[in-house]
């Protein structure tokens, strides 16, 4: 399977139009507006002034025709409409202004005024990048390393992202270095090849960049350690970090509480399904940092953190396994009545560590850890019965798992309570009510509730369709190693991949 090295360009842009959707994951960019065609001396924008940029862009004046985007798009002496602003804008892109090309790339890659495709943003950013537009060759760059529009050229994109680099795009400086660190370098014909092209290219860019675009990057190191890698790192500086740094690295983006130390951020985030959490508080019960040192407790983090994407979590459990004292300790617990203990080693049957146990032994366990009250495996049990695992399927039974499991507190039970709510109730306002529990619960670090809320756009369940934010939020859970994200970004992206050999992914 195809595998993202490292870094995911999304640009975003949020504008009080008629057509857009708000949502918490689009981040506020500022889009600086640098020599307007037409000067308007004060607040209200002078109706000749608008009628006659009007007429000019109706008479086919590509400068006129992309201003007018503009002003449609920054609410500028017109009505915000991001319908209007994308269908100016690509006249202009039509006529092939690189600037206007640029700012056509951005709106189409995040479905501003216009449906998502990345392969129509790729286009234009790539004719806008040879025709010396900077960020457009930052954005190029990044979609060579991609390795979802495009077969990924690292040697290439070193070019385009140097470039960038050299005329202080922000972010090009980061992505340059992380490339180096890589080993990622090109040879000096390959530059010399690109260049040529450029300058070949300038005789149709003598246009004035009308607007800059800000990129909101998000490093994507999709590889083998991808979430595990970083809550390491995170767990030996834990005592270094900041709240907000906290914050970030756990996926939290809201957090409604008035605790806000460390042990408590990183307890609530793994409640709430946060991987990079789980295997942390692993890491804490194993050493006895922060908590008590406890096997038991530590073996359930990282099985629960390894089902969410954590691959380091898996070493972790391998390592753990390796010591058959863990068993003995386990059957020594489970014989004294304790339910974590239970839900370890049923855990480990699952993951195939133990064969010792016949799967419908390991669903015994779950079901008289459950009958306990232990929230994990009441959790499991639930998705036994709702997915028709070791048992035959049956929703009510997995839904009564779920309640209790949500009467003590669980926020992965209620998280997938609400995911199957929307899928069984067609009422469009019962699944807006529980797309809300899905964003609620992403916003405290929840990867599952992202890869739901995905899900949500793309299919305009309990919200309206949107693709670009179904990408944003499979993209974000991907990044934090969730796999069913990931298979679902590469989806979205083959319905609509054209024919053409350069998009052939291999």
């Amino acid at each position: 399977m195809r595998k993202i090295l490292f870094f995911i360009l999304i640009l975003s842009c949020i504008l009080s139009a008629q057509d857009s959707t708000k949502s918490l994951a689009i981040k506020p960019t500022t889009i600086y507006f640098y020599k307007p065609l037409v000067q308007h001396k004060n607040a209200g924008y002078p109706l000749l002034a608008a009628y006659l940029l009007i007429q000019k862009a109706k008479d086919g004046d590509v400068f006129s025709q992309h201003e007018l985007g503009i002003r449609y798009l920054l609410h500028e002496g017109f009505p915000a409409d991001t319908v209007q602003a994308a269908y100016w804008i690509k006249k202009a892109a039509d006529q092939n202004l690189p600037s206007a090309k640029m700012n056509y790339a951005i709106m189409v890659n995040n479905g501003m005024g216009v449906e998502w495709n990345p392969f129509e943003a790729y286009k234009h950013f790539k004719y806008a990048a040879y025709h010396d537009v900077p960020n457009a060759q930052f954005a190029y760059g990044i979609f060579l390393i991609d390795n979802m529009v495009v077969n990924r050229n690292l040697t290439e994109a070193y070019v385009w992202i140097r470039k960038a680099s050299n005329k202080g795009i922000e972010g090009a400086d980061e992505v340059l270095k992380k490339l180096e660190e890589k080993g990622i370098h090109a040879p000096e014909s390959l530059t010399t090849e690109i260049e040529s092209k450029i300058n070949s290219s300038q005789i149709n860019a003598n246009d004035d960049v009308l607007i800059s675009q800000d990129f909101y990057l998000d490093y994507f190191e999709f590889t083998s350690d991808s979430s595990g890698g970083k809550s390491e790192k995170m767990f030996e500086d834990i005592q270094k970090l900041t709240t907000s740094q906290i914050k970030e690295l756990l996926g939290i983006n809201k957090y409604e509480g008035d605790d806000t130390t460390n042990v408590s951020l990183i307890r609530r985030a793994a409640n709430n399904g946060s991987p990079e959490a789980l295997y942390i508080l692993g890491r804490a019960y194993e050493t006895g940092s922060m908590v008590g040192k406890n096997t038991v407790l530590a073996m359930i983090n990282y099985i629960r953190a390894y089902r969410l994407g954590s691959t380091n979590s898996f070493q972790k459990i391998l390592e753990l396994t390796k010591d058959r004292k863990i068993y003995e300790l386990l059957k020594k617990e489970i014989d004294s009545g304790n339910g974590d203990a239970m839900f370890a080693w049923a855990g480990l049957a699952a993951l195939g560590f133990n064969s010792q146990l016949a799967a419908d032994q390991a669903l015994e366990l779950l079901i008289k850890a459950g009958e306990q009250g232990n929230i994990y495996a009441l959790v499991e049990a639930g998705l036994c019965y709702h997915t028709g695992t070791l048992v035959k399927e049956d929703k009510s039974k997995a839904l009564g798992y779920w309640g209790r499991a949500i009467q003590l507190g669980s926020k992965e039970a209620l998280v997938r309570m609400a995911f199957s709510n929307i899928f069984s109730d067609n009422d469009f306002a019962v699944q807006n009510s529980n797309f809300n529990v899905l964003l609620q619960a992403a916003n405290e670090g929840s990867v599952l509730a992202q890869t739901y809320i995905a899900y949500c756009y793309e299919k305009g369940k309990g919200t309206p369709v949107n693709k670009a934010l179904a990408v944003r939020y499979y993209r974000n859970a991907s990044q934090r190693g969730n796999e069913t994200a990931y298979e679902s970004l590469i989806r979205m992206h083959d319905e609509i991949r054209p024919d053409e050999a350069e998009y052939k992914i291999y």
